[in-house]
């Protein structure tokens, strides 16, 4: 299956806080128990700590996402003209391991 990850600006001397929605990807009630990793390919990214949302994220005219279903990261560095994936991996509430894939694009 192939589909469009979602994507993310930034300019190389940013340090901007960016969120990564899970929640379209956790179903009957789960969330987001901790977070093992925040990695990017190519490497040349800084992250900072992962934070969780801990109460219900809305989002405009979209569905709120739940508590516990979106990370929040510092995002810094970066060369310029370079499309990043950012992986993050996590750790559900029923002890599941999954990623979640985004794109960033250091402008």
């Amino acid at each position: 299956m192939t589909y469009a990850l979602p994507r993310l600006p930034k300019w190389p001397a940013e340090a901007i806080d960016y969120e990564i929605n899970c929640a379209a990807e956790l179903t009957g009630g789960e969330t987001i128990a901790s977070v093992v990793s925040i990695v990017s390919e190519p490497t040349g990214l800084t992250f900072g700590a992962a934070t969780l949302n801990a109460t219900a994220k809305s989002y405009g005219g979209r569905a709120a996402s739940p508590a516990n279903t979106v990370i929040t990261t510092r995002i810094s560095a970066g060369a310029g003209a370079t499309k990043y994936k950012v992986r993050a991996t996590y750790t559900t509430a029923s002890g599941e391991t999954r990623q979640a894939v985004v794109q960033l694009d250091v402008l």
